[in-house]
C-alpha cells in the first residue's frame, strides 16, 4: 500500500513537473515540455503504455480520451495555480505571511492534483480490469524512468 501511494506521489510530481512551464532561460527545457518534442514524447508514451499494458484496440480507444482529459485538467490546474516556485526569485524578500500563503497555495494545488489523479484512476477503472490498470501504472512509471534516463544522457 505504501509503495502504491509512493508511486502515485512520484507520478503526480512528474506530471506536475511536465505540465508546469518553467520561467527560466532554458529554451531547450521549454521546448521539451511544450514544443514539438512534447508531442513526440506523448506519442511515444501512448505507444509504450499501450504495448506494455497490452491494451486491446477497444480498450485503448476508450482509455486514452479519459487519460488525455485528465492530462488537460492537470495542465489547467498548473497553469492557473497561484504559486510558481520558479517565480519566487527573492524568497528572502517576502514576508512570513506571504510565505505562509504561498506555501498553503502550493499544498492546496498538490492536493487538487492528487484528487484529479484519483478521479482519473477511478474513471479508467470503469473501462479496464484491475490487472490492466496495474499494468498501466507500471508502464507509466517505466516510461517516466526511461525518459529521465534518456534526459540524463
Amino acid at each position: 500500500m505504501k509503495r502504491t501511494i509512493y508511486s502515485l506521489f512520484v507520478v503526480a510530481m512528474l506530471v506536475g513537473i511536465m505540465t508546469t512551464k518553467p520561467s527560466g532561460v532554458f529554451a531547450q527545457e521549454d521546448d521539451l515540455l511544450f514544443g514539438p518534442r512534447r508531442e513526440k514524447i506523448e506519442s511515444m508514451k501512448t505507444a509504450f503504455i499501450t504495448r506494455k499494458a497490452n491494451f486491446t484496440r477497444s480498450e485503448a480507444a476508450a482509455f486514452w480520451p479519459i487519460y488525455n482529459e485528465h492530462q488537460e485538467a492537470l495542465m489547467r490546474l498548473n497553469r492557473n495555480k497561484e504559486l510558481n516556485l520558479d517565480d519566487l526569485r527573492q524568497l528572502d524578500a517576502i514576508s512570513d505571511a506571504d510565505a505562509e500563503r504561498l506555501f498553503n497555495a502550493f499544498i492546496n494545488n498538490r492536493e487538487q492534483a492528487m484528487q484529479l489523479r484519483i478521479q482519473f484512476l477511478k474513471d479508467a477503472r470503469r473501462i479496464l480490469p484491475a490487472r490492466k490498470m496495474l499494468l498501466f501504472l507500471q508502464a507509466e512509471r517505466q516510461f517516466a524512468k526511461e525518459l529521465l534516463r534518456k534526459a540524463r544522457q
